[in-house]
């Protein structure tokens, strides 16, 4: 699950912007290349807990793994590497889904709030080496440019893939894969929103059954 996705579900266990944006911690730190250190702060290390429960929950969702198996099998077949088209079915379903959760107001509101607690929680931020540097920059962008409503955009989430994969040489993408990239993503888009419902259930029975308060529905 990404970061958007991350704040919609931490709500099922506080509306605190703080928690929130502990959820989505991880991933920021994955988006810099840096590592988070130990946290003090008791909302934010519980929101970091939730991001790492929810993941374990959602990448086990059955209906997670046939939409990466599948995509990962349709972009095969247009020509794209083993690696590759197993990291676009992960990553660009992970983004569209976000892109679908941000049509709800209260989920971009949440989000908005979660970015903005930043502003007075930074000192309690950790990370390891120099990865707090680097961090407050990625804030400023994200402050900057606000929920990220480009990912209900294939192309986009296209340009997107691009630039996360030619960080990875070995998924980086051939010459004609962009553009082939371009044309399958608008119906991997479509099959992401028509199986979001059934996805969020499972989500949701997992975590139920594990203890953890269910979210909200959204979509």
């Amino acid at each position: 699950m990404n970061f958007v996705g991350h704040s919609f579900i931490a709500r099922r266990s506080s509306d605190d912007p703080v928690y929130a944006l502990g959820a989505m911690l991880p991933d920021f730190a994955s988006m810099i290349g840096g590592r988070l250190a130990k946290h003090d702060h008791p909302t934010l290390s519980a929101g970091i807990a939730d991001h790492h429960r929810t993941d374990d929950a959602f990448h086990g969702a059955p209906t997670f793994v046939r939409l990466c198996r599948d995509e990962a099998l349709g972009l095969e077949a247009i020509g794209l590497g083993w690696g590759a088209s197993r990291a676009v079915a992960h990553v660009a379903t992970e983004l569209f889904l976000d892109g679908l959760l941000l049509e709800q107001p209260s989920v971009e509101r949440h989000y908005v709030d979660a970015v903005a607690a930043l502003d007075w929680v930074m000192p309690a931020l950790r990370f390891e080496k120099d990865g707090i540097t680097r961090f407050r920059e990625l804030h400023a962008r994200l402050a900057r440019y606000g929920p990220p409503h480009g990912y209900r955009d294939p192309g986009f989430v296209r340009d997107r893939m691009v630039q996360i994969l030619a960080r990875r040489p070995r998924l980086a993408l051939a010459e004609g894969d962009s553009e082939r990239l371009g044309d399958y993503l608008p119906g991997m888009s479509e099959r992401v929103r028509t199986s979001a419902v059934e996805l969020l259930a499972e989500l949701q029975a997992s975590l139920t059954e594990s203890g953890v308060p269910s979210p909200a529905q959204a979509v």
